[in-house]
């Protein structure tokens, strides 16, 4: 039974080989021909495949439009998260500079020397 099979499927492989050989010589012919011609040729599609295709590429761009404003949103709510953070580090900054102020002037006041005397 296995012999059986495998011819079967041996004959229908080299069928399938000789369509494809066909095909090929068949594609040969035609792009030979068309080359000697020299005429262009202008491939007109399908209404209905025309329309499907504009159809289909109105979906992808549409697609395509509310990832980029999905995108956009997520973007302005990271900057404005930026923002406040640049803000706040802002704040903090001005804040230790007049804490350093205020400790530099306190010192020189009470004449404390600052390379730090007791520290050994």
């Amino acid at each position: 039974m296995g012999g059986s099979r495998e011819a079967k499927l041996d004959h229908a492989l080299s069928a399938l080989q000789a369509k494809s050989s066909e095909q090929d010589t068949l594609l040969q012919k035609i792009a030979a021909a068309m080359e000697a011609s020299k005429t262009p040729v202008k491939a007109e599609m399908d209404p209905a495949l025309k329309e499907e295709t504009k159809k289909l590429l109105g979906q992808v761009k549409s697609g395509v439009e509310d990832h980029v404003k999905d995108f956009r949103g997520q973007l302005t709510n990271e900057v404005q998260r930026m923002f406040k953070e640049v803000g706040k580090l802002r704040d903090e900054k001005k804040s230790l500079q007049t804490d350093i102020a205020e400790l530099m002037s306190f010192q020189a006041k009470h004449g404390g020397s600052s390379s730090g005397g007791s520290a050994k």
